[in-house]
């Protein structure tokens, strides 16, 4: 499997509130998350601004690219990697992310009708060095532009938005997205054993804790 990826910055003026619950917490979760659920060895690196002190251990890089606000999540992909937001659990196997020959696959945004970068799957690393930030709106926006596959259309159902399709129906995916930090209580954190309980209509609302992952 390709790398997992993810970043953690501190916000600055090109940045939403929303992004500043993010602790080195969120990191050691998705990816204590991430290595339950790979078969295999798991090779996973953090993009970070500085020394958070990560209890887990995995590898840390700096960012090369002067990117400000949300573009600096497109670091990891100037290499082959899947990239994973921090508000990103995994509740079931993922080794289905093994998808070899499409360049770049996004999943589709649950509100609109175009992708996102909750979970990028990048085969081939992106020129970064030409990316300008005046000519786009946001890094969505410039993956948007790019040719790309949707994840949704080869695995239908098995990456989901928690607010828009799990909180109304219950209906679990292999992974949730939060789509920011304050749409899963908890700090994302749902017990593998409540997963399977929803497989066979055992469960009715998710649990969260602090320290299931």
């Amino acid at each position: 499997m390709l790398p997992i990826a993810c970043v953690l910055f501190e916000p600055d003026g090109k940045v939403r509130k929303r992004t500043s619950p993010y602790t080195p917490e969120w990191v050691d979760k998705l990816y204590r998350g991430c290595k339950r659920n790979v078969t295999g060895s798991l090779e996973f690196i953090c993009y970070a601004d500085r020394d958070y002190g990560f209890e887990e251990r995995f590898e840390v890089r700096a960012f090369e690219h002067e990117f400000a606000g949300y573009f600096r999540c497109l670091e990891p992909l100037k290499e082959p990697c899947i990239f994973m937001g921090l508000d990103t659990v995994i509740v079931g196997c993922i080794d289905w992310l093994r998808i070899p020959g499409e360049s770049l696959l996004l999943p589709k945004d649950p509100n609109v009708d175009k992708a996102c970068n909750a979970v990028v799957i990048c085969n081939r690393g992106l020129p970064l060095d030409r990316v300008n930030q005046n000519e786009w709106r946001n890094e969505m926006d410039y993956l948007n532009a790019l040719p790309h596959t949707r994840i949704d259309s080869l695995f239908p159902g098995e990456l989901k938005s928690y607010k828009v399709h799990v909180k109304p129906d219950g209906d679990f995916p292999q992974i949730v997205v939060g789509h920011s930090a304050d749409n899963i209580p908890g700090h994302l954190a749902i017990f593998q054993v409540e997963f399977k309980m929803q497989r066979i209509g055992a469960f009715q609302e998710p649990q969260f804790s602090r320290h299931a992952q």
